[in-house]
């Protein structure tokens, strides 16, 4: 099983999808910030350095995540846990296309008169990422490593923000909407591959069933 409390997992995804939908009509077709993008990205341009910026957006970069999440289906897969290996391809690609060919278009909001930017794919990207990670460390079932998983996971996250707003890449809403698309893609997701995990389970207890009887 990839969500041990699907429920309240499924339950936030719909939540987040219903955040993603209103800030997307909202904000259809506009081409500026709001004022709190702006009041975001005048804190971030006062207190923070372009150094700082650099990096902290440096975990959105493509080879970067592509390479993690290579890694822990390769893992997933040594270890015969085939649900997180096509959920470590599935989640992330299923998201980011969303975003990017669907949403984007969809709702046609742009980075004042640039590129459309709404939901942020930067930020799609990245907490695809994160979830997957943090769903392959929770399937080890120590509660400790998974805590300590949710806190980095939190930072990084947050710094990667800092840096996609404070480097003009994307308003601070454009990261909220790519943060529930990925959060509700990447559940959706799993809860279908554990449905499908669970039939197959069954099926297979039903066949040694009636395997025994004869």
């Amino acid at each position: 099983m990839l969500l041990p409390a699907r429920k309240p997992v499924l339950i936030g995804a719909a939540v987040a999808a219903v955040v993603m939908v209103t800030l997307g009509a909202l904000f259809s077709g506009q081409h500026g910030p709001t004022a709190f993008d702006q009041s975001v990205f005048d804190a971030v341009h006062t207190h923070v350095p372009y150094w700082a910026l650099r990096l902290m957006k440096a975990p959105t970069n493509p080879i970067l995540l592509i390479a993690v999440l290579a890694v822990v289906a390769l893992v997933a897969f040594a270890k015969r846990r085939f649900d997180l290996a096509v959920l470590a391809a599935a989640g992330p690609g299923l998201s980011v296309a969303l975003s990017s060919l669907a949403l984007k278009p969809l709702f046609g909001r742009r980075y004042y008169d640039t590129y459309l930017a709404y939901p942020s794919g930067h930020t799609t990207a990245l907490t695809a990422t994160i979830f997957v990670l943090l769903v392959a460390v929770a399937t080890l079932g120590r509660t400790a490593l998974t805590v300590a998983a949710f806190g980095a996971a939190a930072v990084v996250l947050a710094c990667a923000v800092i840096g996609l707003v404070g480097l003009r890449y994307h308003y601070m809403t454009d990261t909220i909407g790519g943060f529930c698309v990925a959060g509700a893609t990447v559940a959706l997701v799993a809860s279908v591959l554990d449905s499908s995990s669970t039939k197959h389970t069954h099926r297979d207890q039903q066949g040694r069933g009636v395997h025994s009887m004869k």
